[in-house]
């Protein structure tokens, strides 16, 4: 009897230290992996989005190792705000870097706007740059993040376009991507969210004309003080200026984009308009921002002397290529101006020639004017 309690004993002891053993691997496995589903191997960040769509090397560059992690989707591009594919590639550690990837639908994906940091539709923290050669995106940078974009028109898809999306969170030992030296990093980012536009487009049956190589991006990170003389805009100012009757331009290089900026300062760098073109599903977002309640009402128009927030002045156009209206906003840094006040009109005027000019870019037509206050 005795020996049998012993062997009981030993048994009890043995599965007693095997449960600890299997426990053990377990959680260090899930450790080893990162936690929070980031799987440690080559195998998943090549399959990462669906085989073969993250630029690997891209990536590393931009964060700055060659040690990467994956995981299946991301709180940023959720399917439940109709991306249909979307993850994240990074170190595995929080808040040591990491790139988002969204895939989805121009007629479902929702909350690119406030991802960009445009809760604000117009007043972003920096102006959208495009992305240009032959690419229909554009690249900016919201605090430390940099972000991308690449819209594309797919034959026979009807009304619909491919998005991709892509938000880059800096590692620590980059700490910001919105410093002067930190330049060539949005190149990268432009380099990754088309790669994955690129290979994205075959397994989405997006028949697309895709653009070439991507060249150095300079003016991502333009500011106030680096206006220029109206007289000589070149770029998404270039019809404002002949309308303007003083101030300064920061524009961007005038190119096919979702987003397009104009920004109108005073001699001293102080913002005095904002003028802002969307199209797709981007035209589609402005209706979770400020602005939203104005197109909610009527396709154009000048926001009343009680308007605190949103547009000032609204345009839109037809766009058959999409099947989403362009809309067109021009949002003035002071408020509560009374009808007729001089700079409201100023503003509309301005803004229909920004329209005008951007709508002839897309191929859009039957711009919807705001009328006289």
């Amino acid at each position: 009897m005795s020996t049998e309690k012993n062997r009981n004993g030993r048994l009890t002891l043995a599965v007693a230290l095997g449960t600890v053993v299997v426990l053990a691997v377990a959680v260090g496995a899930f450790f080893l992996a990162g936690g929070d589903d980031w799987v440690r191997n080559d195998d998943s960040v090549a399959t990462a989005c669906g085989k073969g769509i993250v630029p690997k090397q891209e990536v590393a560059s931009l964060l700055g190792t060659d040690s990467l992690t994956a995981k299946k989707g991301t709180p940023s591009f959720d399917t439940g705000a109709g991306w249909t594919e979307s993850c994240a590639v990074g170190t595995g550690s929080d808040g040591d870097g990491k790139v988002d990837i969204g895939i989805g639908w121009s007629d479902k994906t929702r909350g690119i706007l406030s991802v960009l940091g445009r809760s604000n539709a117009t007043q972003g923290p920096a102006l959208a740059t495009p992305i240009g050669s032959g690419w229909p995106g554009f690249v900016t940078v919201s605090g430390s993040s940099a972000h991308g974009v690449v819209q594309m028109s797919c034959a026979g898809g009807g009304n619909r376009g491919l998005v991709v999306a892509v938000s880059a969170y800096a590692p620590k030992t980059v700490k910001s991507f919105s410093r002067a030296e930190d330049r060539d990093q949005f190149t990268r980012v432009a380099r990754i969210v088309t790669e994955v536009a690129g290979k994205a487009a075959g397994p989405s049956d997006c028949d697309t004309r895709l653009g070439g190589e991507i060249k150095p991006l300079t003016s991502v990170l333009s500011a106030p003080g680096d206006a220029g003389e109206r007289t000589g805009a070149r770029g998404t100012c270039q019809a404002v200026a002949p309308v303007m009757s003083s101030g300064r331009v920061l524009e961007t290089p005038a190119e096919m984009s979702p987003i397009e900026d104009c920004q109108i300062v005073n001699d001293q760098g102080r913002p005095l308009f904002q003028f802002t073109a969307l199209y797709g599903a981007l035209s589609r977002n402005v209706f979770e921002t400020p602005e939203g309640e104005a197109f909610q009402s009527k396709e154009s128009g000048i926001a009343p002397p009680s308007a605190k927030s949103g547009a000032d002045v609204w345009a839109s156009a037809t766009c058959g290529s999409s099947g989403e209206p362009a809309r067109y906003v021009a949002t003035s840094a002071e408020k509560g101006r009374a009808p007729g006040d001089p700079s409201l009109e100023a503003a509309r005027r301005m803004l229909v020639t920004f329209a005008e000019d951007s709508a002839r870019r897309h191929g859009c037509t039957d711009l919807v004017e705001p009328k006289r206050a």
